[in-house]
C-alpha cells in the first residue's frame, strides 16, 4: 500500500503548489485583481471534475491491461508538453509575456486559456490519481482505510498550501519553482506508472468490468446509488464549494487582500476533507450542528455591519463560520459515503459538487448579483442541505429529538432578528422579524397542544417535524435576503464585474452646499464630486491641494511657468477612479490616464454622476489594461511618455496590486518620468503600512523621497498619505513641499526590496487592525 500512498499524496501535493505557482504568475496580467484566485479556482475545480470522471470511467469500463496502456500514455503525453513548453518558453509551465492579454477584454476566458495551455494535461492526469489508484486498492483493503487514503490525499494538498509562503515563495524565483515542480511531477510519474504496472503482476487487484456488463447481479450488500443520494453527494460538495468562494470573496474584496486571507479560506475547506474522512468520530452531530447554529448567528451579524472597522472580528467570524459549514457539508457527506465498490462514483459527484460551486461563485453570481451576494446564499443552501439530510435520517435528532428538537429550532429562529438588533439597534427588519417569530411561536405552542389531545400521536408527530424546521429556514432566507440587499446610504446605481462592485451613493442629500456622488468600489471610496456648479471642480478626497499629489503638481507647475519658455504639464494617473486628478488640468497640458476596470472609465467619462474628466481643460487620454504592462509596451514602441508627475494610485483599497510595487515596475515608472518629474505614490490604506516599500525601492534607484501626511479636512478631503520620489532632490526640497513633509518625525522601516519573485505583505500588516 506504501507507493499507492506515496503517490497519491504526492500527486495532490503538486496539485495544489502549481495553482499558486500560476495564480501568482498571472496575476500582475490582469491587475493583481482577487477574481484571478476565484477564475483560478474554477478552472482547477473544473479539471478536477474531470480527472475524476476519467478516473471513473476507465477504472469500471477498461480491463486492467487496457488501464495499464492507456493512464502510462496519459503520462507520458504530460511529461512531453512539460518538454515542449521548456523548449519553447525557456521555462514549463510559465508562458512567455508575449501571452500577455492585449486589453483584458475578457479577463475570465483569458485565464482558463492560459491555465488550459500551461498545465492543462499535467493537471488533469494528477487530478485522476487518488480516485484511480483507490479504486485499485479497493478490493484489497478495508473500505475506511481506503476512504483514509483520500483524507492523505486532501492533507497533502493542504501541506502544498500551507508551506507555499513561507517556504516556497520566499526563496525561489517562479521559473525555479516552475523546474522544481516539472521534477517532481516526474518523480510523480514513476510512481504512477509503477502502481500501474502492479495491476498485470497481481500486486494490486485489478478492477473488474462492472457486473451489468457481464451479465452478473451486483454484490450482495452493496446495491448502486440512487439517484436522491447522488443529488445529496452533488449538493452537499456544491455547497462547501461554494461557501469556500464566497468567504474568499468576501474576505478579499470587502475586508481586505492580505496574505493569509488567501491561504486562509483554502486552507480551512481543505482542512475539513481531512477530518471528516480520516475519522469518523472527529465529525459529531451533537457537537457541530449547535455550533452551526451559532456561526450562522454570528455571520448575520456581521453581514449586519456589526464590526464593521475590526478585522480580527471579521477575519474571525468569517472562518469560523467557513470552516463549520464545510465540517458539517463534508461530515455528512462523509456519513453518505458508499461502499469502496461505488467509490469512483462517488468521488466524481464530489468534484462535480466542487465544480458546480465553482462556476456558481465565478461566473453565474457576477451576472446574477450586482453584490456579493454569494455568500448568503452559501449560508441558506448550508443550511437548506442540513435540514434535507437530518429529515432524510429517521435516527437523527430532528427525527427524534421531539420538543428539544422543537425548541432548539424556536431559538435559533428567535435568535436570527435578535443578531441584526445588536448590529443595528434601530433597524426595522429586525423588529419585523420578531413580529414574525411571535406567531410562529404560538403556532408551535398551538401545535404542540393538539398532538397532546389526539390519541395517535405519531401522525400529528410527522406534519410537524417538517413545519417548524421549513419555517425556519423562510426566517433564515428573509435574514439573509435583506442582508443582502440593505442600502444604508440613498445608492443611485451599483454594477458588478470581474474586477468588483461599483456603487455610486448620493451623500448629504437635500443639502445644497454639501450634496455630493460618491463612487465606491467595495468598501474603499474611489472619489466623490460635489453636485453644486461653484462646487463641481474642486478635487476632493485623496486628491486635495494640501494632498501629496496636490503639491506636485503645484511645485512643477511653478517650475514650469518659470522655464524660458513657460508649457503646460505632462501628468500620468495609474488608477482613474471619478477622474478628481483631471481638476489639476489647465489649457496646455495633457493628463494620462492609465485604467484596467473598463466600467470605471464608462462612469468617470460618460456619466451623469461623475464630470471630472468631461470638465478638464487639458487633453486628456484614456489608455485601459493594467497599467505596468501598458507603460512596458510603450517603452518597447519607444514611446516615452516624460511625466512631468506620474501618480500612482491603486492602493487606497485592500485589494493591492502588488507587482505595481516591485522593483521591475519602478524601473519601468523612471523611464517614463522626466528628468526633473515626480513621482507620487498614495499609500493611504486601512490595513497596510506601504511607506517602507516605497522608501526602499528609492533607496534601490538613488531617488530622494518625502512623506507628505495631508489633514482631514470633511467633507472636501480626507486624510491622506503620499510618498513623492524624484530624482531631482532641490524639488522635494522646495518650501511648498518640504514644510509639508514628515520625514524627521517618522523614520521608515528598512525592508526586503519587493521584486517581481518577492513580495512579504506580512511585513506591513498595520498591528491596530
Amino acid at each position: 500500500m506504501l507507493p499507492f500512498a506515496l503517490t497519491i499524496f504526492l500527486s495532490a501535493f503538486l496539485l495544489f503548489q502549481v495553482q499558486l505557482l500560476l495564480a501568482k504568475y498571472i496575476l500582475p496580467w490582469f491587475g493583481g485583481s482577487p477574481a484571478v484566485w476565484t477564475t483560478c479556482n474554477l478552472f482547477f475545480q473544473a479539471l478536477l471534475l474531470g480527472g475524476y470522471a476519467y478516473g471513473h470511467l476507465i477504472s469500471s469500463r477498461l480491463s486492467p491491461r487496457a488501464q495499464k496502456r492507456l493512464h502510462q500514455m496519459v503520462l507520458f503525453a504530460s511529461l512531453a508538453v512539460l518538454g515542449v513548453q521548456t523548449i519553447l518558453w525557456k521555462s514549463p509551465l510559465t508562458p512567455e509575456k508575449s501571452w500577455q492579454p492585449a486589453n483584458n477584454a475578457s479577463p475570465v476566458l483569458h485565464i482558463i486559456f492560459l491555465l488550459a495551455v500551461s498545465v492543462g494535461l499535467p493537471f488533469l492526469v494528477l487530478s485522476s490519481t487518488a480516485p484511480l489508484l483507490q479504486a485499485w486498492l479497493r478490493q484489497t483493503h478495508s473500505q475506511d482505510s481506503v476512504y483514509r487514503l483520500y483524507a492523505l490525499s486532501n492533507f497533502g494538498s493542504l501541506l502544498a498550501l500551507l508551506t507555499y509562503p513561507v517556504l516556497v515563495e520566499p526563496w525561489l524565483a517562479l521559473r525555479t519553482q516552475a523546474y522544481a515542480w516539472a521534477w517532481g511531477f516526474l518523480v510523480f510519474a514513476l510512481g504512477c506508472g509503477f502502481c500501474a504496472e502492479g495491476l498485470e503482476q497481481g500486486e494490486a487487484l485489478p478492477v473488474p468490468v462492472p457486473e451489468l456488463m457481464e451479465g452478473r447481479a451486483p454484490e450482495p450488500g452493496t446495491p448502486p446509488p440512487g439517484k436522491m443520494l447522488c443529488a445529496l453527494w452533488l449538493g452537499l460538495a456544491a455547497c462547501g464549494s461554494a461557501l469556500f468562494l464566497a468567504t474568499t470573496n468576501q474576505l478579499c474584496q470587502e475586508v481586505a487582500v492580505v496574505p493569509f486571507l488567501w491561504v486562509l479560506p483554502l486552507s480551512l475547506y481543505l482542512l475539513s476533507f481531512v477530518l471528516c474522512f480520516e475519522r469518523k468520530m472527529w465529525y459529531a452531530r451533537r457537537w457541530f450542528h449547535p455550533a452551526f447554529g451559532a456561526a450562522v448567528l454570528a455571520a448575520c451579524f456581521v453581514l449586519y455591519d456589526g464590526a464593521w472597522r475590526h478585522l480580527t472580528v471579521q477575519v474571525a467570524v468569517y472562518s469560523a463560520t467557513l470552516f463549520v459549514c464545510c465540517m458539517v457539508c463534508h461530515g455528512e457527506l462523509a456519513r453518505l459515503k458508499p461502499s469502496p465498490q461505488h467509490l469512483t462514483l462517488f468521488y466524481l459527484m464530489v468534484a462535480g459538487g466542487g465544480a458546480v460551486g465553482g462556476v456558481f461563485v465565478a461566473l453565474l453570481a457576477p451576472r446574477i448579483f450586482s453584490g456579493f451576494w454569494e455568500y448568503q446564499a452559501g449560508l441558506g443552501g448550508a443550511a437548506a442541505l442540513l435540514v434535507v439530510v437530518l429529515l432524510r435520517d429517521p435516527e437523527s435528532w430532528l427525527r427524534r429529538g421531539g420538543p428539544r428538537a422543537e425548541f432548539a429550532l424556536l431559538a435559533f429562529a428567535v435568535l436570527l432578528p435578535v443578531s441584526i438588533l445588536l448590529a443595528t439597534p434601530e433597524s426595522r427588519v429586525a423588529r419585523g422579524l420578531l413580529v414574525v417569530l411571535v406567531i410562529l411561536v404560538l403556532l408551535a405552542l398551538l401545535l404542540h397542544l393538539s398532538r397532546k389531545k389526539r390519541e395517535d400521536k405519531g401522525a400529528p408527530r410527522r406534519r410537524a417535524v417538517w413545519i417548524l424546521p421549513v419555517a425556519t429556514l423562510g426566517v433564515l432566507g428573509a435574514v439573509l435576503a435583506v442582508s443582502a440587499g440593505q442600502q444604508p446610504d440613498v445608492v443611485l446605481a451599483r454594477s458588478r464585474n470581474f474586477y468588483g462592485v461599483l456603487t455610486i451613493r448620493l451623500d448629504d442629500a437635500g443639502d445644497s452646499e454639501n450634496e455630493a456622488y460618491e463612487l465606491r468600489s467595495g468598501g474603499t471610496i474611489h472619489g466623490v464630486q460635489f453636485r453644486a456648479e461653484d462646487r463641481r471642480g474642486i478635487p476632493t478626497t485623496y486628491y486635495g491641494e494640501d494632498s501629496g499629489v496636490g503639491l506636485a503638481v503645484a511645485e512643477t507647475r511653478k517650475r514650469a511657468n518659470r522655464a524660458p519658455k513657460p508649457r503646460g504639464l505632462r501628468i500620468g494617473v495609474v488608477g482613474l477612479g471619478i477622474g478628481t486628478m483631471a481638476a489639476y488640468g489647465r489649457r496646455g497640458d495633457k493628463i494620462r490616464f492609465y485604467e484596467i476596470n473598463p466600467r470605471v472609465i464608462q462612469l468617470a467619462t460618460d456619466s451623469p454622476y461623475f464630470t471630472y474628466v468631461k470638465d478638464c481643460l487639458a487633453k486628456v487620454e484614456m489608455i485601459r489594461g493594467d497599467a505596468r504592462i501598458s507603460m512596458t509596451r510603450e517603452l518597447e514602441r519607444g514611446e516615452r511618455q516624460k511625466f512631468d508627475v506620474l501618480a500612482i494610485d491603486a492602493f487606497t483599497g485592500d485589494a493591492i496590486p502588488v507587482h505595481l510595487l516591485t522593483r521591475e515596475a519602478f524601473a519601468v515608472y523612471l523611464q517614463h518620468l522626466a528628468p526633473g518629474g515626480i513621482l507620487a505614490i498614495h499609500i493611504s490604506n486601512r490595513f497596510l503600512d506601504l511607506e517602507p516599500v516605497a522608501r526602499r525601492a528609492a533607496e534601490e534607484f538613488g531617488l530622494q523621497s518625502v512623506l507628505i501626511v495631508s489633514e482631514d479636512n470633511d467633507p472636501v478631503t480626507y486624510e491622506s498619505d503620499w510618498v513623492l520620489l524624484s530624482r531631482d532632490a532641490e524639488i522635494l526640497h522646495s518650501p511648498t513641499i518640504w514644510e509639508q513633509s514628515e520625514d524627521e518625525e517618522k523614520p521608515a522601516r528598512r525592508l526586503r526590496l519587493w521584486t517581481d519573485d518577492y513580495s512579504n505583505l506580512f511585513q506591513v500588516l498595520k498591528l491596530k487592525w
